[in-house]
């Protein structure tokens, strides 16, 4: 049995998937707004700011309840940005169960690669993801690039496995049907409100899609994802299609022949990646797009700067 407690920025009808694995009764939704900074920071003085952005003294209270009520074996914290709860639980002084960590993606890589001011906070945020990790019995990572990453550059000295990245119920039930298929058209796939995601699109469409538009190559591009932002939806007309959160992509796998990850920033292993590989599309991918996953006949790995003439070559004719 699992209880499972969700902090969202956007409250969105829950998966139907979601809900047969857990049961309503066994999920809880806590809606997480803008980041209440100052009151993370006084619970927890010192950790760099980019690990406090899921911080809610709700939350907290609702983890307790559900650890005095219920006899758990495992606390699962996903995503780095939720392990600030594990410290402060064990100084609640309620009896934990096993303290599990999932890091989805090292916050120390993902601002090593920034190119902004950010990445002059570098140190802090070592000191950081060390600190919080201290909490956890055992951290579970996504690829053995990230389990070098964590004993190399964290230092994490404690129990750690590779735990592959489950994939969507819809891409174990997919069949490709090439008559479906929309010749060249192409599918981004994932949260529109994390600001790579939009960046990414941004600059996607001003740099490669209008330019080969312009030279008679007519992709089509669908940007499939929850919370697209206005810069986004500014993009939307016939030859870019803005869908918002869908309950299920699988019309979108069906008719999109190419998929593309043009990602510049972040770390970790990438879902949207692995599903659409899945799923049979042709995928195009920065080296951070496709971080962790071998390459095979259907991704190519390029710059952002060659996904122009990476596309030109995978156009047909019409």
């Amino acid at each position: 049995m699992t209880h499972l407690l969700l902090l969202l920025k956007h409250i969105e009808p829950l998966p139907k998937e979601l809900i047969s694995l857990c049961g309503q009764d066994n999920i809880t939704v806590v809606r997480v707004g803008r980041p209440k900074l100052l009151s993370a920071l006084l619970a927890k003085p010192g950790v760099y700011p980019r690990f406090l952005t899921r911080y809610s003294a709700e939350a907290l209270r609702m983890i307790q309840t559900l650890l005095e009520k219920r006899a758990l074996e495992t606390l699962r914290l996903e995503f780095s940005q939720t392990f600030i709860y594990a410290d402060l639980l064990r100084r609640s002084g309620v009896a934990l169960p096993k303290i599990v960590m999932v890091t989805h993606d090292l916050q120390t890589q993902v601002v090593s690669r920034q190119d902004s001011l950010e990445y002059w906070a570098l140190p802090w945020v070592l000191r950081s993801e060390r600190a919080l990790m201290a909490a956890a019995d055992e951290i579970v990572v996504l690829s053995d690039k990230d389990k070098v990453l964590m004993s190399s550059l964290v230092g994490y000295p404690g129990p750690m496995r590779v735990e592959n990245p489950g994939l969507s119920q819809f891409t174990r039930d997919f069949r490709r049907v090439p008559n479906r298929v929309e010749k060249n058209s192409l599918l981004f796939w994932g949260a529109m409100g994390r600001a790579e995601n939009e960046e990414s699109m941004l600059r996607f469409h001003e740099e490669v899609l209008e330019p080969l538009r312009r030279e008679g190559r007519h992709f089509k591009l669908y940007i499939v994802g929850s919370a697209p932002g206005p810069k986004i939806q500014k993009l939307a007309g016939n030859h870019c299609i803005i869908t918002g959160f869908v309950e299920d992509p699988t019309p979108y796998f069906e008719r999109c022949a190419i998929g593309v990850v043009p990602l510049v920033r972040g770390a970790g292993i990438k879902l949207k990646t692995l599903e659409m590989l899945a799923c049979g599309l042709k995928v195009v991918a920065t080296p951070v797009g496709a971080e962790g996953i071998d390459i095979g006949t259907n991704l190519t790995v390029c710059a952002l700067s060659e996904f122009k003439t990476t596309l030109a070559a995978l156009h047909v004719a019409e």
